[in-house]
């Protein structure tokens, strides 16, 4: 009689052990915490034989003969639209006491519009619009970047003479 009692005891303490073994290897569990999946890198675009370079803004046709109020539009480019992190154009020429309004249209991803020495610092989001309005009351050369991608060739500059 002992000995039955002990092996059905063990029976459903076996029973027990695998069942709560099964619920813990779940993976319907609410409580779980989804795991990571590595970022892995979209293929490389097609190759294109025109090759995209930064242009200036005096070889940009809105934006010549520049002077006071006028708007710049800058594109935003990056690999998942035109091919690679550019400002388009990415320098650009003014005179003291212009005032330009810069139109920042970013992409496919985020992207900044930063110029430190002129405390600029414009968030676009993927498939936005900014706009920003500088009177440049002070001659020198300014670099821009792009925080997120500045090391991967995402620069332009701004000269005011």
């Amino acid at each position: 009689m002992l000995l039955t009692k002990l092996k059905i005891i063990s029976f459903i303490l076996i029973s027990l052990s695998l069942s709560l073994l099964m619920l813990s290897c779940s993976s319907s569990s609410i409580e779980s915490t989804p795991t990571p999946l590595a970022k892995i890198a979209s293929p490389p675009l097609p190759s294109s034989s025109v090759q995209s370079k930064p242009m200036t803004t005096s070889e940009s046709d809105k934006s010549q003969n520049l002077s006071s109020g006028l708007e710049v539009e800058v594109l935003m480019q990056d690999p998942g639209g035109s091919g690679e992190y550019i400002y388009s154009p990415a320098n650009h020429n003014f005179k003291v006491g212009d005032e330009i309004t810069f139109v920042l249209t970013s992409e496919t991803e985020f992207h900044s519009f930063t110029v430190d020495e002129l405390n600029i610092d414009e968030s676009v989001d993927a498939g936005e619009e900014q706009r920003i309005t500088i009177t440049f009351d002070k001659a020198g050369t300014y670099k821009i970047i792009c925080i997120p991608h500045e090391t991967l060739g995402m620069i332009g500059e701004i000269t005011v003479e």
